[in-house]
């Protein structure tokens, strides 16, 4: 597929103050009441208001991004990235999908969202756009820096800058599921792709930091309802949950601290807790992934 967007003028774009359809330049973007959001330098739009801000700087901060891009860029989650790129691309044609509007919304720094595009751009007989969303102004700035073909912006996941039913499918990745305003976004026909922690994810360093450690998988399908309804990619296909599972194998304490630095446990031990992954240079973890596939609801009459 061709990347559809070259010179950043996708047409489902909302203004966050007066929610009509946003359009760019090379330079700004803009809306018909005059509303007007500059382009940065480094390729990204902020359209987060001020007033919908709960603090001066939400989302992750500068470390947290740089924590997670040196883990990430080292590519041992790349499995879970293969394994989601893979049913993106099959639901795109058993659908039979033409020029797809495909959201990484929370995408971070952009690692996934690229990884997307790329798998995406094999395949030159369609085109395709993707845009990426983050309430980080730090993530969404090192997102920028991967790939100029992706629409980044910063923005808020509850109250999304995109049109009704303006995006074929909606990545929520290790990210907060506003299941409203995912419906809101998602066409009739579409898919939410939904990424959570299995059971068993980094089981070994929660026993490092916790004395207790309960085994329980996060399942989204409760966050999403009623708006959504567990799916399948095709009639024919059974799964609706798909398991990425594997070892991992960190080698010294700079790689294992950055991974807990991109987990909610950074925020939950405590600072002696911490203190004890200093003494660890080699660790041997279970990665459990499940991703979960929905569709939206049909309103009851």
């Amino acid at each position: 597929m061709k990347s559809s967007q070259s010179a950043n003028t996708p047409a489902f774009m909302r203004c966050p103050l007066c929610k009509t359809l946003l359009f760019s330049n090379e330079k700004t973007w803009q809306c018909e009441k005059g509303h007007s959001f500059d382009i940065a330098k480094q390729g990204y739009t902020n359209l987060l208001p001020v007033q919908n801000k709960k603090s001066k700087a939400p989302g992750d901060d500068a470390n947290m991004v740089s924590s997670r891009s040196r883990f990430l860029n080292q590519n041992f989650y790349q499995p879970i990235s293969d394994k989601i790129n893979k049913i993106l691309i099959r639901y795109i044609h058993t659908a039979n999908i033409k020029s797809p509007n495909i959201l990484d919304a929370g995408c971070g720094e952009g690692y996934y969202t690229n990884h997307l595009h790329d798998a995406l751009s094999e395949n030159e007989n369609d085109t395709f756009t993707v845009t990426g969303i983050d309430i980080s102004k730090h993530a969404v700035s090192a997102a920028a820096k991967r790939n100029r073909s992706i629409n980044w912006f910063v923005g808020s996941s509850s109250d999304l800058p995109l049109a009704d039913e303006s995006q074929q499918c909606i990545l929520s990745l290790f990210s907060p599921l506003p299941a409203a305003e995912f419906k809101r976004c998602l066409s009739h026909d579409g898919l939410l792709i939904v990424a959570s922690t299995g059971e068993n994810h980094l089981i070994e360093l929660r026993n490092i930091l916790y004395d207790e450690v309960r085994k329980k998988a996060f399942d989204p399908s409760n966050a999403v309802d009623p708006f959504f309804k567990p799916a399948r990619l095709c009639d024919s296909d059974i799964q609706q949950v798909y398991t990425v599972a594997f070892t991992l194998n960190l080698a010294d304490s700079e790689t294992i601290k950055s991974l807990f630095a991109m987990t909610p446990h950074y925020w939950r031990v405590s600072p002696k807790r911490k203190e004890v992954l200093d003494t660890i240079n080699e660790l041997t973890l279970t990665v459990d992934i499940q991703v979960h596939l929905f569709s939206p609801e049909t309103p009851k009459k």
